[in-house]
C-alpha cells in the first residue's frame, strides 16, 4: 500500500469515529450535564447496582455533589465511545 492509500484510509477512519463521536453524544442530549447512578444505568441498560460498581470502579471520572457520585455528560460520551469504538 502507498502512502496516498494509506493517507486515504486514515481520513476515513477518522471521519468514521468523529461521526461516531457525534451520534454518541446527540443519544445523550436528553440527560442532564451531570449524570447520576440513575442516569448511568439507564444509558448502559443496566441494574442500579451494576452502575454503582462501573461509577465506583475508576474507569471514568467522577466527582461528588453532596452525598452523590455524578459523572459530567462528556466523560459518559467518552467512555462509551472507547468502549464500543475501535480505536488505534
Amino acid at each position: 500500500m502507498n502512502s496516498l492509500e494509506s493517507k486515504y484510509i486514515e481520513d476515513i477512519k477518522t471521519f468514521e469515529s468523529d461521526k461516531m463521536e457525534q451520534l454518541i453524544m446527540q443519544s445523550l442530549d436528553k440527560f442532564p450535564p451531570l449524570l447520576d447512578v440513575k442516569d448511568v444505568a439507564t444509558i448502559l441498560r443496566m441494574g442500579e447496582n451494576a452502575a454503582y460498581e462501573v461509577l465506583n470502579s475508576g474507569v471514568m471520572p467522577t466527582m461528588k455533589v453532596g452525598r452523590k457520585s455524578v459523572i459530567p455528560k462528556p466523560y459518559m460520551g467518552k467512555y462509551i465511545f472507547e468502549s464500543t469504538c475501535i480505536t488505534e
